[in-house]
């Protein structure tokens, strides 16, 4: 427990100077925090109109940028099959609390 206050200390010193925190570096799990940002009220910022200008985008082959991110499925090394199916990985982000 000593150990990791003490850990814990110096993550928590480095946010409060405003430092970058790099999870390899500082030895903590990093999470996915998504934050609302409230748009003007108009036509072109409906998720409905973005969700278009992107399809139209991607159907011309140009280069378009997703508000989300799917991620990739991995297949799982030396797990085989299980009745006829590949088994893979999901790489997932903890649900964050309202």
């Amino acid at each position: 427990m000593r150990k990791d206050l003490k850990n814990l200390c110096k993550v928590a010193n480095k946010m409060l100077k405003g430092a970058q925190l790099q999870c390899a570096v500082d030895g903590y799990f990093p999470r996915g925090k998504r934050s609302e940002v409230f748009l003007e009220d108009t036509r072109e910022n409906t998720a409905a109109y973005r969700g278009v200008q992107m399809l139209i985008k991607k159907i011309k082959g140009e280069d378009y940028q997703t508000e989300l991110e799917i991620p990739k499925k991995d297949v799982v090394p030396g797990c085989g099959t299980r009745a006829g199916k590949r088994l893979v990985f999901v790489p997932v982000q903890p649900a964050m609390a309202a």
